[in-house]
This record gives structure tokens, sequence and C-alpha cells, in this order.
């Protein structure tokens, strides 16, 4: 994990008994430091290639649960694209990114994270989202759902240097700037993860 990470998750004060929800594990890097922690972590992660390597590096901690599937907004089975780079990268459920392959998707299982939440029956310490686009859909569907006031804290990535300027792109941006607007009423509970 870059010394950036491993500073942002330093101030977040986690312990044992905080909950810290990784929507986009991809290779793991901040399991590594959560299992020093302690904390109870979710991690969810839908490239293939990745989650077979989590899953034999962290299924030893009792504190780690990895879940081979996208969070999301709905229990579904959805596409979602691999890069353009190569089949290790990152995957994003975002037809609408200049960086991915149109024509290279697999379908995954996706869960809804508000149900996923409240089925922990738990307050959560964080969420942090690296989704590749899917960032806004999800916290609108948690506001939506009130499931948001369940989490302390939303550490996200915003992606939108990455979609094309077509319908699709314009879109995913007019969804932002409505979530952007929803997301005002929540002071202090969302913060950038890059």
């Amino acid at each position: 994990m870059d010394n950036r990470n491993k500073q942002i998750i330093r101030e977040m004060s986690l312990n044992k008994n905080s909950v810290f929800i990784d929507g986009g594990a991809h290779k793991g890097e901040e399991l590594a430091y959560l299992s020093e922690i302690g904390c109870e972590v979710h991690s969810f992660e839908i490239n293939p290639y990745h989650i077979e390597r989590l899953q034999n590096e962290y299924s030893k901690y009792q504190n780690i649960n990895i879940n081979h599937c996208a969070l999301w907004v709905e229990n579904a089975d959805i596409d979602v694209y691999y890069k353009k780079t190569h089949m290790h990268a990152s995957m994003s459920t975002e037809a609408c990114k200049h960086n991915i392959d149109i024509n290279n998707k697999i379908s995954v299982k996706a869960i809804d994270i508000s149900e996923y939440i409240l089925s922990l029956n738990k307050k959560i310490s964080v969420l942090k989202m690296d989704i590749e686009g899917g960032e806004y859909k999800v916290i609108n569907h948690l506001i939506k759902t009130k499931v948001i006031d369940k989490i302390e804290k939303i550490y996200f990535e915003d992606h939108e240097n990455k979609m094309l300027k077509n319908d699709e792109g314009d879109e995913w941006r007019r969804e932002k700037k409505q979530v952007l607007k929803l997301m005002k009423n929540y002071p202090g509970k969302f913060k950038k993860w890059h």
C-alpha cells in the first residue's frame, strides 16, 4: 500500500471494534494494514484474478471477509468490463469509461450494499469505495434507503476524468451532479479516497 493510503487509513482512527467495508479491494493493498489493526473488514472485488489471490492470502484472518461480488445497488448479475490495458487491472460497471474494453466483459454477482449493511446489524465505521465509476450510484442508493445513517464516514474515488464525452458519459455526469446536491445534506460524512 502506498504511503498516501496508509496515512488516510491512520487518520480514520480504526481499532478492533471498527467495521470497515472495502469496495473495490483490487490487489488488497489496504487489507494487510487493516489485518494488523484487527478491525472487522468486509471486502468486495470482482476481478477473478484478484479474488483468487485475496482469498488465498486473507482467508486465514477471522476479521476479514472476502466477497467475490460487486458492491452495488441491487442483488443481480451485472456486466463488468476489463480495462484496455490488461486483464489484471481494475474492472468497471460503467461502459462509458474511455479506458475500458467494451468488447471484453464478464457477468458477475452484485449485492445490494444497503441490504448487506442492514444484515450486519452494526454501525459501519468506514465505507471505502473505489469501484471504478459506480460510486455515485451507490451513494444515491444509500441515501434513498436511509442506510447512509448507519455509516460514519464514506471515502470514495471520483472517476469523472475517465468518462467519455458521449450520451452515456453525459448521463453519468448528470447523475453525479444530482447526487452531489444530496450529499450536501451530510456534512463531514464524505471524503475523497484519492
